[in-house]
């Protein structure tokens, strides 16, 4: 896993245009439990649903937080995860490119992310509805199911699902 404190994250394009620098910041950041870094750190690696090439750096980082994080910030670390993954999936035109370096670490990170997310939703009724369909999403983008995942995303904030055909509010 690159280093929070490695210079390399200056030479890696983040989401937006920038470096990883900042990225790196505010990895950092919510490892020292900062959680109000992750809406800018989405921005970051994966905004507008435009993966950065700073996002298959970042990916460890975050699954590795997600482990040992409490089930909120698990769901947040987790989320993001997911959102490359559909992004990936859905938009692989505007990605940056995976470089072989990285490759290996990416894909490792990703797959332990399935499982922590797949974890997570067994305790169903212990979570929220917003963090259960943030997993939800997050497992459909692992299960390569990129329109339902990035639904599923878009959706989160409003927190009020609709049929995509139909436009009838999904109560659940």
């Amino acid at each position: 896993m690159l280093s929070l404190d490695s210079p390399a994250w200056d030479t890696i394009s983040s989401s937006p245009g920038g470096t990883g620098t900042l990225t790196a910041q505010l990895l950092r950041s919510i490892r020292d439990g900062d959680d109000s870094a992750y809406d800018e750190l989405y921005h970051q690696i994966c905004h507008q649903l435009s993966v950065g090439a700073v996002a298959y750096v970042a990916v460890p980082h975050l699954v590795e937080i997600a482990r040992s994080a409490r089930r909120r910030q698990r769901v947040r670390a987790l989320s993001i995860v997911g959102t490359v993954s559909a992004a990936l999936l859905a938009y692989p035109g505007s990605a940056a490119p995976l470089r072989d370096e990285w490759r290996v670490e990416f894909v490792a990170a990703n797959q332990d992310a399935l499982r922590l997310a797949a974890e997570a939703l067994q305790s169903a009724g212990a979570l929220e509805p917003a963090d259960a369909q943030q997993l939800l999403a997050t497992v459909a983008a692992f299960q390569g199911l990129k329109d339902l995942a990035v639904y599923l995303f878009m959706q989160a904030d409003d927190m009020e699902l609709s049929c995509p055909a139909c436009g009838e509010v999904i109560q659940y």
